[in-house]
């Protein structure tokens, strides 16, 4: 038992440093006719430590249309969200609040953003990270309001309790589309103005994820298995 239980608190001290990164909401349909600049993903950091986001790339994997890699030094720390963006931060932090973490991005070198179709299907939209590797981090095939996916409309998607991680988000049943006072979720500061015929503010709820598994507590766990092992032999 005693064996086991160290086993288990060593796999958990020795865990990779990088965590894992997850892609938690997706807002593809804003009120009015918005554009790849204005639509935006969020990530958050699952693990306990800081992942340095330097040089990774984010896009629609379906569509081979991705970003110039992030600045040297973006980082998210353990148990942190951010939101991916071809929206200047000012603005986003203007309609959202100003304590999200905002990672901009540009397409070879122009601010064009990486759209995402309002009708989705199982084949043509899949929002992507990679990390500097080129290495695929996560990919999410969302399908609004099919299959089982919710649908936005003026609501972002975001990832429910029971799918943090990058198996469980790749299905629908664990997405839900956003409602002002549930799991986080408000309505914004004020009408998005890069949307120009846009006419009702936004629900969402970037840099705030339902629920991100806590490493200490499993590492918690594990000390007082142990520490019961350890009083009976």
């Amino acid at each position: 038992m005693k064996t086991a239980c160290l086993a288990a608190l060593a796999a958990i001290l020795t865990s990779p440093a990088s965590g894992e990164i997850i892609i938690s909401e997706i807002f593809y349909n804003l009120s009015g006719s918005e554009s790849g600049v204005t639509e935006w993903v969020e990530i958050t950091n699952t693990g306990a430590s800081t992942v340095d986001l330097s040089g990774w790339v984010y896009g629609d994997d379906q569509d081979a249309s991705y970003s110039d890699p992030f600045d040297a030094g973006t980082e998210l720390a353990g148990g942190a969200s951010a939101v991916i963006t071809g929206q200047e931060a000012a603005t986003f932090q203007s309609i959202w609040g100003a304590g999200v973490q905002v990672i901009n991005f540009t397409v070879a070198g122009a601010n064009t953003g990486v759209s995402l179709a309002n009708s989705a299907s199982a084949t043509n939209e899949t929002p992507a990270i990679f990390d500097a590797a080129n290495t695929l981090v996560d990919a999410v095939n969302y399908e609004g309001g099919t299959n089982g996916w919710p649908a936005g409309n003026g609501e972002s998607l975001y990832l429910l309790p029971s799918g943090f991680t990058s198996a469980a988000n790749d299905l629908g049943a664990n997405w839900g589309a956003s409602a002002a006072g549930v799991d986080g979720a408000f309505t914004a500061l004020i009408v998005n103005p890069d949307i120009g015929n846009a006419s009702a503010q936004d629900v969402a709820s970037p840099g705030f994820a339902a629920i991100v598994p806590e490493p200490a507590a499993a590492l918690l766990a594990v000390l007082a298995i142990s520490g019961l092992a350890f009083r009976r032999s």
